[in-house]
């Protein structure tokens, strides 16, 4: 059972603090904390509370996400600006049918460009589908 310092240092951990700040903040050495965390029992608590942390932040973005698509829609309708209207039009249909692919430029290498027959076509196709 892990006692209170080694649950203060589990939670400093997961939340991303140094050993160098833990050790100041919990009144121990750092190779104490290096200690700790070869204990199973440690590093389960971290992973704990690392993945509970992570619950906690995605809930909040969950719920910032439905103002960030208010606040978007809003520009989309009201905005002072042309461009503002037209980055958020794009940024919703952006994220809702994928960002446009950039083109691809494809040259031809032939010398007799515009001599193709059927058999030059059909090899071709051969090739790009292998």
């Amino acid at each position: 059972m892990l006692d209170e310092r080694q649950l203060k240092v589990c939670e400093l951990l997961a939340k991303g603090t140094t050993v160098v700040d833990i050790a100041k903040e919990v009144g121990i050495s750092r190779q104490t904390v290096y200690d700790w965390k070869k204990l199973e029992e440690f590093v389960a608590e971290i992973d704990r509370l690392g993945q509970e942390f992570l619950n906690a932040a995605q809930g909040r973005l969950k719920f910032a996400a439905v103002l960030a698509a208010e606040e978007v829609i809003k520009l989309l309708k009201s905005g002072t600006y042309e461009k503002t209207r037209l980055s958020a039009a794009q940024d919703i249909l952006d994220r809702n049918l994928g960002k446009a692919t950039t083109r691809m430029e494809v040259g031809d290498s032939r010398s007799d460009k515009d001599n193709v027959t059927v058999d030059v076509l059909d090899k071709e196709i051969d090739e790009f589908e292998s």
